[in-house]
């Protein structure tokens, strides 16, 4: 077995030893959590540009026809970090977020064909909300909990029609598990505590079509779709009376059609710019055909660029790393108690260090964010997010 195969296979075995430590946003308590589908940290420290990027060291998860530029058996590792300062008007707290952020396996079949297998997650719910109130003289607590989220499975097949165009399709099946803890605890002893749990787990399928165009060497052109989903979803509900018998109901969840463009700009071949726009109408989410109250259509718009300053494989790290800068905006797609836009802004910062003479890298991306705003929303969040990938391969299939 190669270094390159043995790495390959070690990454993969040790998936089942990550975990992670929680933390969260209250806006996640609207519909199946908040949107958490990011693209590779490449990107992420360009302000998240992702449509028309390739990489034969990066794989895109966001565009399959992107995957056309990995020419060898490539694993692609991702951890998430996020830190979140909550402000409203009564309190502030701090909230961290960390865990394994997925995979890609991209396996090329040669004459611009391949296929390639990924695991990432899609919404998160993660939020505790507790009230201190009075009945009839006793004071109690009440609070809810909520966690767990929508990940998605996603087998993909990419075509390279000719030397500057791609075309790529993705399947995905989409599976989780949302939990809700309704509690309420009195201090004295005139009434019963209770607790609540409502389970629900999720399975459907999806898929996303994406193109790839290079009209001129300079400038690379994307585009993605994902059409409207439908997910059926079956909820369990155990009551504190009896937590060894639960109701179950079978209901249905549908996310919104989503679509992108994207365009990048190559600079000498030692620089590159870009910049996205990716949109998804929020209203049409529903629960058991019931719109979701308070969200809004969105849009998020990301403009970065990167430098490397040699790509000489026996050149200086320094020289070697890529440095790369990004912004990007977009409005939240819950809005306020007011009905009011929740407004989202982010700065970012990236470094790309290969290693392994080339054929490897660790990209490394700092995100500084602000979500909403004391005046007008009510509550703010200030977020530091880190995201984190190796991705490395070799040939298969070749005789030494």
């Amino acid at each position: 077995m190669t270094d390159a195969k043995r790495y390959i296979l070690t990454c993969f075995v040790s998936l089942i030893f990550v975990h992670g430590s929680y933390g969260g946003t209250v806006l996640s308590s609207r519909g199946t959590g908040a949107p958490f589908s990011f693209s590779n940290a490449r990107s992420m420290g360009m302000g998240g540009i992702a449509i028309a990027l390739t990489d034969p060291l990066s794989p895109s998860r966001t565009n399959p026809a992107g995957l056309h530029r990995i020419k060898t058996a490539h694993l692609s590792l991702h951890y998430f970090y996020e830190k979140n300062t909550y402000r409203d008007e009564q309190d502030e707290s701090v909230s961290q977020y960390s865990n394994f952020d997925g995979f890609t396996f991209v396996l090329p079949f040669g004459s611009g064909i391949g296929a390639a297998l990924g695991l990432a997650p899609l919404t998160r719910m993660d939020y505790n909300l507790t009230f201190q109130e009075c009945l009839s003289g006793e004071s109690y607590t009440k609070s809810v909990e909520g966690n767990g989220g929508v990940n998605t499975f996603t087998l993909s097949l990419f075509f390279t029609i000719k030397s500057n165009l791609a075309l790529g399709l993705s399947g995905h099946y989409y599976f989780g598990k949302m939990e809700e803890k309704w509690q309420v605890s009195y201090d004295g002893t005139g009434f019963l505590s209770t607790s609540d749990l409502f389970s629900t787990t999720t399975h459907g399928y999806g898929f996303t079509a994406g193109i790839y165009y290079r009209p001129v060497a300079s400038l690379s052109l994307g585009a993605i779709c994902t059409p409207p989903v439908d997910v059926d979803t079956q909820t369990k509900t155990f009551y504190a009376f009896n937590l060894t018998q639960s109701e179950d109901h079978a209901g249905s969840l549908r996310l919104p059609l989503s679509w992108g463009v994207g365009t990048t700009y190559h600079i000498n071949e030692t620089a590159l710019v870009g910049i996205d726009f990716f949109y998804q109408d929020w209203t049409r989410l529903t629960i058991n055909d019931q719109e979701i109250q308070q969200t809004r259509k969105t849009y998020h718009i990301a403009l970065g660029g990167e430098v490397t300053p040699s790509s000489d494989a026996f050149g200086s790290i320094i020289k070697r790393t890529a440095y790369r800068l990004g912004v990007a905006y977009q409005p939240y797609f819950s809005l306020d108690p007011d009905g009011n836009t929740i407004h989202e802004g982010w700065v970012t910062l990236g470094l790309g260090m290969p290693f392994y003479q080339n054929r490897a890298r660790v990209d490394v991306a700092l995100g500084i964010g602000k979500r909403g705003s004391l005046t007008s929303n009510g509550l703010s969040e200030n977020l530091l997010r880190l995201t984190l990938a190796v991705s490395g391969g070799e040939r298969w299939f070749v005789r030494h």
